[in-house]
């Protein structure tokens, strides 16, 4: 998805189960072929920023303009008269898509706390507009745009109207548990700390191969030699 410039790529799964080590690879795969990459971290952001739309939408502009290393304050460019969303959609077009050449491609993490945000359903429906540009526009600056977004939450328990949500276009990755072949396969990368079937399937069944905790028992197991009956 991100070779092909999708205009937005969903992670989406529960906690603990790689979401956040996905996006960071991908990421790297944006950047060694060739893309400009920004990150948001959306668990770093204060209270206070999400008191309002224009102060979250600033506070997004200011990350984004401190990792381009852009010269001027968003606020430089910011008026208040034409409200938060076109704010940061002009901002976005003219400070960052007007100056790269470069694909933008922008890592979302933690976007859970906007569903319980009151202006959550403006900021996707913002994401969706630039999604939508690429229809209008297939060869303007929108088609240079990449959002990766990673998140937790049902998306539609919080977006009623799915014409405003970007979680039901682009490309979705959802991540599960891992399977028996794959706790196998993992097996194999630490090399083969457990040595039968019957322990693999000993492992799996106390696991159910839930990521974290696969990784976390095969990291005991190496580190300090313990078998699967220890765990």
């Amino acid at each position: 998805a991100i070779a092909q410039g999708d205009s937005i790529i969903l992670i989406k799964g529960a906690r603990q189960m790689g979401k956040t080590s996905l996006l960071a690879r991908g990421l790297q795969h944006a950047r060694d072929i060739g893309a400009r990459v920004v990150t948001t971290d959306l668990q770093v952001l204060d209270e206070n920023q999400f008191e309002t739309d224009m102060s979250f939408y600033l506070a997004l502009a200011n990350s984004l303009a401190s990792q381009l290393d852009l010269p001027d304050s968003p606020k430089k460019y910011w008026d208040s008269d034409l409200g938060a969303n076109m704010n940061l959609e002009y901002f976005i077009r003219k400070q960052i898509l007007g100056k790269f050449n470069e694909r933008i491609v922008w890592g979302l993490d933690e976007v859970d706390r906007l569903f319980v945000c009151k202006f959550g359903s403006q900021v996707f429906g913002l994401f969706r507009s630039w999604h939508n540009r690429r229809s209008l526009d297939p060869y303007g600056p929108w088609s240079r745009f990449t959002l990766a977004i990673a998140y937790a939450t049902e998306a539609h328990l919080f977006i009623s109207d799915l014409n405003q949500s970007p979680f039901n276009v682009g490309t979705k990755l959802e991540l599960a548990d891992f399977t028996i072949e794959q706790v196998a396969e993992l097996n194999s990368r630490y090399g083969y700390p457990i040595k039968s079937d019957t322990e693999m399937q000993q492992l799996y069944d106390l696991i159910g191969g839930q990521p974290y905790l696969t990784r976390r028992a095969f990291d005991e197991m190496v580190k300090h030699s313990i078998t699967v009956a220890d765990i």
